[in-house]
């Protein structure tokens, strides 16, 4: 039975009934619904086609799965360009993934207060022990946003595989409260974006993330009570863009291990907490790249350095980065081990060794951090971390600045007393305000159109006469309003200008 329909874009339709085994089917450009699934393992495993059609699908149930779900008979294909879209929903289609969704939760949000049980879908794990949830092999061009991945025991890997290629797999918008997040080979244009990650409380596992052969791009997502985010190694490839990363007291060595020739771009992040004796980064092969740009790390303790050379040393470039710890100044920025290849290329450009003075929300109040980021290409500078929003505190400190440095110091806040005391219109600037002769009913005019009047009244030509009553002129001679004169029992009467 049909519950629901999209009548203004017709995108979308809602059943309310389960049938298991009757399928959904395209004939041409036409696609066929005849059932809503109560499993979306049953349903992807036994009837999608996304290999021949591109199919999205809407799941609004929380599940709990017990069996490995098998992505190859998901999959999208690549030389089709055909796609397969998971997408969590409460109520209407949308309200779950979109900003200005009923039941739309961001993943700062989840960071600050939990994540919302009626924001996203709950597929909870616990039934899974310490086995992978999501096995792929020769999977392509899958998405899955509005989801809650949970309750993931240790040892419980959240995806799994050991042979094949990815291609294309993206999450947004979606949470991670598992143990372990993806063990993996052979993947390239895996994303990650506006998600909120968390460790389950039982993780003691080292590498939450530990890809090996592909590239991984993690964009604008909040991390937290994280132990240790990933082992990039045998040609893995990380980009990390505009993320926050927490990191839990008793830090392992390092937070990020690059080794076995993998490579790593970081830049625009903010990672905090570190304590662990290496570093927040650490460069472990021998030819291996990473470059920090415009980083913002900010270590729990100073005697932990921000990045590491390890002992076959691959290249390290860091520029327009913060270094700093809660309890001052790092005692060594970079450090390597004592056999590292010196021929590798270890360089560190415009370092700030700083307080942040982050807030609240892990954004930086010092002037120097907030312009010390490498130039755009309007070569304005830009902030170092990941800013995510403009806050009251950085526009009040912003403004008191710039107004405490023209000599506003005393009162209340310095932007107030400015903007409400000693505040005039100079000559040259009312000399220059233009209002036009006004004409016709005044009724309608403005304030300033009526003041204009009035100075046309006794500076301009007027005429006056029993016939047309009172004339005022504008300069060109045209008329600008007239008021005619009655005369009743001998007593004149002059009438609304008109």
């Amino acid at each position: 039975m049909v519950k629901d329909v999209d009548t203004v874009n017709g995108d979308w339709i809602i059943l309310d009934t389960t049938i298991s085994d009757y399928p959904a089917y395209c004939d041409g450009d036409t696609v066929y619904v005849g059932v809503a699934w109560d499993s979306i393992a049953t349903l992807c495993e036994s009837y999608i086609d996304a290999e021949r059609y591109t199919q999205e699908v809407w799941v609004n149930k929380d599940l709990a799965p017990t069996d490995q779900w098998d992505w190859l008979d998901w999959s999208g294909d690549v030389d089709a360009n055909t796609s397969m879209k998971i997408t969590g929903f409460h109520r209407v289609p949308g309200d779950m993934t979109e900003k200005a969704g009923a039941y739309f939760q961001m993943a700062k949000d989840m960071f600050d207060n939990g994540v919302d049980a009626d924001c996203l879908v709950e597929i909870d794990l616990s039934g899974r022990g310490a086995n992978s949830v999501i096995s792929e092999d020769s999977v392509h061009n899958i998405r899955m946003s509005g989801f809650n991945f949970c309750n993931g025991v240790n040892g419980c890997e959240m995806f799994s595989a050991v042979s094949g290629t990815f291609c294309n797999v993206d999450f947004t918008h979606n949470a991670f409260e598992v143990s372990a997040l993806w063990k993996l080979w052979q993947g390239t244009c895996l994303f990650f974006s506006d998600c909120f990650f968390e460790p389950s409380d039982v993780y003691t596992g080292t590498a939450m993330f530990d890809p090996q052969y592909g590239h991984y791009h993690f964009t604008n997502n909040y991390f937290k009570n994280m132990n240790s985010f990933g082992e990039f190694t045998y040609d893995g490839y990380g980009h990390l863009r505009d993320n926050v990363f927490q990191i839990r007291t008793g830090s392992p060595d390092q937070f990020i291990l690059i080794g076995s020739d993998g490579g790593l771009f970081s830049y625009d992040n903010t990672f905090v907490g570190f304590d662990g004796a290496n570093a927040v980064i650490e460069n472990g092969g021998q030819y291996t790249f990473i470059a920090s740009l415009n980083d913002l790390i900010y270590n729990r303790v100073k005697t932990s350095p921000a990045f590491h050379v390890g002992l076959l040393g691959g290249s390290f470039v860091v520029k327009n980065t913060c270094a700093y710890a809660e309890d001052g100044q790092l005692d060594d920025v970079m450090t390597k081990d004592p056999t590292s290849p010196t021929t590798q290329v270890s360089e560190i450009v415009d370092l700030l060794e700083v307080d942040p003075l982050l807030d609240g929300d892990f954004e930086p109040l010092e002037e120097q951090v907030r312009t010390g980021g490498s130039p755009d290409i309007l070569g304005d500078p830009t902030a170092i971390g990941a800013i995510k929003t403009m806050n009251t505190t950085v526009i009040n400190t912003a403004v008191q600045g710039a107004l405490t440095s023209q000599g506003y110091t005393t009162g209340r806040a310095p932007y107030l007393d400015a903007l409400n005391s000693g505040m005039k219109l100079a000559a040259d600037g009312l000399d220059n305000v233009v209002v036009a002769e006004p004409t016709g009913d005044p009724s309608g005019w403005s304030f300033v159109q009526c003041v204009r009047w009035l100075i046309m009244r006794f500076f301009n030509k007027h005429t006056s006469d029993n016939f047309s009553g009172m004339v005022v002129h504008k300069s060109d001679g045209s008329t600008s309003t007239s008021q005619p004169v009655t005369e009743v029992d001998g007593l004149k009467q002059v009438g609304k200008a008109q």
